[in-house]
C-alpha cells in the first residue's frame, strides 16, 4: 500500500478534525499534498464508489449502465439508503475540481460551493438537486410519494450520465499522466486504466 492511499484520511484528520484532549498530533501530520499528488488520489475515488454501487465490480465498462437495470431505482438505492447516489457525484465533482480547476477539496461540505464557483457547468443543477433534495429534504431515505419517486428516477438517470461524463474526463487525465514521461505517474495511470474498460 502506498502512502498516497491514506491521503484522504490524512487530509481529513489535519483539516477537518477537532482536537478534544491529550496531545494534538495534527501539526505533526504531513502538510497538504501538492496538487498533482492530490489529483492522482482524488481522481480514483469516484471509480471506487462506482464499483461499490455495482456490487464491487473489478472492472468498469464504459459506457456504464445502471448498477441494476431491474431495480426500482436502478440499483442506486443500496440498503434502503440513497447515500451513494450523492457520494458518487460528490467525489466526481471533487475530482473534476482538481483536474479542471486546480482546486483541492479538503472538506466534504466544500465540493458544491467550489464547483459552483470554479466550474459551473451543465452538471451543476444536478449536483444542487442531489444536495438539496436527496441529502437535505429526504435525508438519504427513499421517497414515499409517487411524485417524489419520479423525481428520484430522473435523478438516477442524470447520475448515470454524470458517471459516464466523468469516465471520459478520467480517460483524458490518465492519457496525460501516461505522456508525462515520469515512471511512477505512468505506472499508476496504467494500473488505473486496467480498472476501466473503454
Amino acid at each position: 500500500m502506498q502512502a498516497e492511499d491514506w491521503l484522504h484520511e490524512t487530509i481529513a484528520i489535519k483539516e477537518v478534525s477537532i482536537f478534544l484532549y491529550g496531545t494534538d498530533l495534527r501539526p505533526f501530520l504531513p502538510p497538504l499534498p501538492s496538487l498533482p499528488v492530490f489529483t492522482r488520489h482524488i481522481s480514483r475515488a469516484p471509480i471506487i464508489f462506482m464499483r461499490k454501487v455495482r456490487r464491487g465490480a473489478l472492472v468498469l465498462r464504459y459506457p456504464l449502465d445502471f448498477p441494476s437495470a431491474a431495480g426500482p431505482f436502478f440499483g442506486y438505492d443500496t440498503s434502503q439508503s440513497l447515500k451513494l447516489l450523492v457520494q458518487i457525484p460528490g467525489f466526481i465533482a471533487s475530482a473534476l475540481l482538481a483536474m479542471q480547476a486546480g482546486q483541492m477539496v479538503t472538506r466534504k461540505s466544500d465540493w458544491l460551493p467550489l464547483y459552483r464557483q470554479y466550474i459551473h457547468d451543465r452538471w451543476l443543477p444536478l449536483l444542487e438537486d442531489l444536495n438539496r433534495i436527496v441529502r437535505q429534504d429526504w435525508e438519504y431515505r427513499l421517497p414515499e410519494t409517487e411524485e417524489d419517486r419520479q423525481v428520484l428516477l430522473e435523478l438516477c438517470r442524470q447520475v448515470l450520465a454524470f458517471e459516464n461524463y466523468y469516465l471520459e474526463q478520467y480517460q483524458q487525465y490518465l492519457r496525460l499522466e501516461l505522456a508525462s514521461g515520469i515512471a511512477y505517474r505512468r505506472a499508476v495511470a496504467l494500473e488505473r486504466l486496467a480498472e476501466v474498460k473503454y
